[in-house]
């Protein structure tokens, strides 16, 4: 048995040690058409993961087959500590990947910020996160939980976990794209609150394969700077971390208060680059532009992505239609724009 083999086996015996311990709990979340399986040991990862993965339809169980299965755990709550990891600090590539673990079977990576570790065995399609400590699990990883993994799985199936928020109407959706800061959680939360449909605000899961491009939901809630809650006041009641406003962004659960808003996929009809300038304005963008707004930060923000996932970005960037917005403070005007690019 190779290294990489045999510690992802360790660390499912693990895994094990601390289900026995804190009892196994299990949801499937249906995502892009796929049933993901998430189990857990105990009861704290759970409230930390769920409120993000939960559907109006989500069930504890599938007859299905699962396209993936995740397994969850941390030491604190269980008792069952990591141990010992078998590499050395010179072993790991730029953001986390741990390169003797990385093989074309294996994934393996170190999040030193939040103390966790994600596995995915690509054979298997079975994938494990360990957390020190699931009461300070970080903010952002509650709000989006499992990224790195779903990532690793959706390049499996040929579809890229993406860094960009997305909205629909009755023809189909609009991508909103750009680094952190450039307004795709405004722009997003904004239409959904005047009555388009929410597919992600931060990322969402995009199929550029034939007959049409097709953006997935991942994620039920969405994150927001504190002062965008003086032009969309009706979304403060749900912040889950309304009392630490001070210093984090506000972590929004959009159910049940929006679930009829909440799409699971739509075909992408465009690409949009916001802009903040105070008034609205709306030209054509070349695929290289676009391509520029998305790449980085997808690239970049998921340890490094994939080997496809440039591919599939500037595949999308040459076939959908791109669009430089220029946008003002009001919310209306902001879907307004938006409405009339997708009619």
């Amino acid at each position: 048995m190779s290294p990489p083999a045999r510690y992802f086996a360790g660390t499912g015996a693990l895994f094990m040690q601390a289900a026995d311990r804190l009892g196994l709990r299990e949801h499937t979340y249906r995502i892009a058409g796929h049933d993901v399986v998430v189990r857990t040991a105990g009861d704290d990862l759970v409230q930390r993961t769920h409120p993000a993965l939960v559907r109006p339809t989500t069930s504890d169980a599938t007859t299905r087959e699962p396209s993936l299965v995740v397994e969850m755990w941390d030491s604190v709550r269980s008792g069952v500590p990591i141990g010992t990891t078998p590499w050395a600090a010179d072993d790991f590539r730029p953001l986390g990947l741990v390169e003797p673990f990385c093989t074309d079977r294996f994934v393996t990576a170190v999040d030193v910020h939040t103390a966790s570790l994600s596995l995915y065995d690509r054979q298997t399609s079975t994938a494990r996160f360990w957390l020190e400590d699931a009461q300070h699990m970080a903010y952002w990883q509650s709000a989006s939980p499992l990224r790195l993994i779903l990532s690793w799985w959706a390049a499996t199936l040929g579809m890229q976990l993406t860094h960009v928020a997305a909205v629909a109407g009755a023809r189909g959706a609009a991508l909103v794209v750009g680094g952190g800061g450039a307004g795709k959680s405004t722009t997003s939360l904004s239409c959904v609150t005047r009555g388009l449909r929410f597919l992600g605000d931060d990322y969402c899961l995009l199929d550029p394969a034939p007959p049409e491009p097709t953006v997935h939901r991942v994620y039920a809630t969405a994150k927001l700077r504190p002062d965008a809650f003086a032009r969309l006041p009706e979304l403060l009641p749900l912040a889950r971390n309304a009392a630490r406003l001070d210093r984090e962004k506000a972590v929004l659960d959009l159910l049940p208060t929006y679930a009829d808003s909440l799409a699971e996929s739509a075909p992408i009809r465009a690409i949009l680059i916001p802009r903040v300038t105070g008034r609205f304005e709306v030209r054509r963008a070349s695929p290289s532009a676009v391509l520029r707004a998305m790449a980085p930060s997808t690239v970049f923000g998921l340890f490094g992505a994939t080997d496809g996932s440039l591919a599939h970005l500037a595949r999308l960037s040459r076939t959908v239609p791109g669009y430089e917005v220029e946008l003002g403070d009001d919310v209306q005007g902001v879907v307004d724009t938006v409405t009339g690019i997708l009619s």
